[in-house]
C-alpha cells in the first residue's frame, strides 16, 4: 500500500518535477541520463560492474578513496559512480579519471530505476548518506543486488520527517542489506525507523579518510601561490558553510584579525552556486575577496573564496 501511495503521489509530481529540471540550466545536461536514457559506453561488457551513489560534490569527494580501495581489491570489476548534481560529475571524473565512469543518478520513476537496473546489471550498490530512494531500492532488491548505505548519517530534522512515514521506511529498510552509519545517534535513529539491527554498524565518517598533505610539505607553498596567500601568513579556513553563517564568521575573523594582523580567511561555501552571493557579504563587510578559480595571478586579499 505504501509503495502504491508514493507512486501514485510520484507520478501527479512528475510533470512539475520535469519542468524544474528543464527550467535549471544546471539539471539540463543529466536529464536524458535521470529518465533512464544511459550512454552506450555504460552498457554491460560482461564485466561485473560496482555502482556507487554519491549526491553532490562533497559526497562524491568524500567517496574518493573508498572508490580507489575497491578498484585496488577488485581490479577486474568497472566501476560506476553515480551523482545528482554537475558539480559531482566534475568531482567524479577530475579525481577518478581512469577508474570510475560517471552517469547521472535515475529519478525515482519504476520504470526509470527498472531500465538503468538493467542497462548497468550490477553486483552491489553502495549509496551515500541516506539517500534513500524507495523505488531504486526496490528494482535493486528484486533483482538480487545487495544495496549498502555507506557514511550514514540522520539530523534531527531528517530523523523527524522519517518517523512520520515509519511503516514506508521499516518496508524500504528492509530491503538494504547493511546500514554503516557515522555515529551512535546515527545507528539508533535508523534502528528507530526500521532497519534491521544486525544491519546497523558505525564505522565512522569516511570524510575523515582522507589523505593529509603535510602542512610544511612541497605542497604548501604553491597552495598557498595559487590562493594568493603569503607564506608566513596565519590561515583560517572556515569550508562547508551555510547562509547566515558567512556574516557569523566574518564578525570573528575580525576579532581575530586584531591579534594576528596576518591572518587570511579561506571561505568554502557548501553549495558552489553560492558564490557570488559570498563574495557580496564579504564586500559588505569590508574585506577584499577574490576567487581560487579566478583566472590571471593571484592577486593579496582579506579573503579567498574556493
Amino acid at each position: 500500500m505504501w509503495y502504491l501511495l508514493y507512486n501514485v503521489l510520484l507520478l501527479l509530481a512528475s510533470p512539475v518535477i520535469l519542468l524544474v529540471l528543464l527550467g535549471k540550466k544546471r539539471c539540463r545536461r543529466g536529464l536524458l541520463q535521470r529518465l533512464g536514457r544511459l550512454p552506450a559506453r555504460l552498457r554491460h561488457d560482461g564485466r561485473p560492474v560496482l555502482w556507487v551513489h554519491a549526491v553532490s560534490l562533497g559526497e562524491a569527494v568524500a567517496i574518493v578513496p573508498l572508490v580507489r580501495a575497491m578498484k585496488q581489491r577488485y581490479p577486474h570489476h568497472r566501476m560506476v559512480v553515480s551523482t545528482v548534481t554537475e558539480t559531482g560529475r566534475e568531482a567524479v571524473e577530475q579525481r577518478l579519471e581512469g577508474l570510475a565512469e560517471h552517469c547521472y543518478a535515475p529519478l525515482d520513476l519504476p520504470w526509470v530505476v527498472a531500465k538503468v537496473v538493467r542497462i548497468l546489471r550490477p553486483s552491489a550498490f553502495l549509496f551515500v548518506e541516506t539517500e534513500l530512494w524507495p523505488n531504486l531500492l526496490r528494482a535493486l532488491f528484486r533483482s538480487r543486488v545487495p544495496s549498502i548505505l555507506i557514511n550514514g548519517r540522520l539530523s534531527s530534522r531528517s530523523f523527524g520527517r522519517y518517523r512520520m512515514v515509519r511503516p514506508f521506511l521499516q518496508q524500504v529498510l528492509g530491503q538494504v542489506n547493511g546500514c554503516l552509519m557515522q555515529s551512535d545517534r546515527d545507528v539508533e535513529r535508523i534502528v528507530a525507523l526500521g532497519a534491521p539491527p544486525e544491519r546497523v554498524h558505525r564505522t565512522g565518517n569516511i570524510k575523515f579518510d582522507q589523505p593529509m598533505v603535510a602542512g610544511a610539505g612541497p605542497h604548501a607553498g604553491p597552495t598557498r601561490a595559487v590562493l594568493g596567500v603569503a607564506p608566513a601568513a596565519d590561515l583560517l579556513v572556515a569550508g562547508s558553510t551555510h547562509p547566515g553563517e558567512e556574516e557569523q564568521l566574518l564578525g570573528c575573523f575580525q576579532a581575530l584579525r586584531r591579534e594576528f594582523p596576518s591572518l587570511a580567511l579561506v571561505l568554502a561555501p557548501r553549495h558552489i552556486e553560492r558564490v557570488a552571493e559570498v563574495e557580496t557579504v564579504v564586500r559588505q563587510a569590508g574585506w577584499s575577496v577574490r576567487r581560487r578559480s579566478a583566472a590571471g595571478s593571484a592577486a593579496p586579499a582579506d579573503v579567498v573564496e574556493v
